[in-house]
């Protein structure tokens, strides 16, 4: 999942993690990158509920946009997976001109 789990509700988001511990083999790995609540975009648009914004300035905006702490991704959302690989990454943004900040996990489930 590279930038897509967060295009929606923490209700919505917490639905999809579900469903990919329910399908994903014991053993099997998750590679996520979602954008991180360290990135200036984080600061824009409005807030639907905490964490999550819409009409954000990024290309895809107008959609919600969940910007995720560390902890939530390995506590709310993926308990029980063990990080293999987690990474703070800095990017060019592709329509503001800041740095775009997320994060890059490899999670293994079980």
């Amino acid at each position: 999942s590279v930038m897509a789990l967060q295009h929606g509700l923490t209700s919505q988001i917490q639905e999809w993690s579900n469903d990919i511990a329910r399908v994903l083999s014991d053993g099997g790995l998750l590679c996520l990158a979602v954008a991180s609540t360290e990135d200036p975009r984080y600061a824009t648009g409005e807030e639907l509920e905490p964490g999550t914004r819409i009409h954000t300035k990024q290309l895809d905006g107008y959609i919600p946009h969940h910007f995720f702490s560390d902890k939530e991704i390995e506590g709310a959302f993926f308990p029980g997976f063990q990080v293999l690989y987690k990474k703070f990454q800095h990017r060019p943004a592709s329509k503001a001109d800041v740095e775009a900040r997320d994060w890059e996990y490899i999670l293994r489930k079980g």
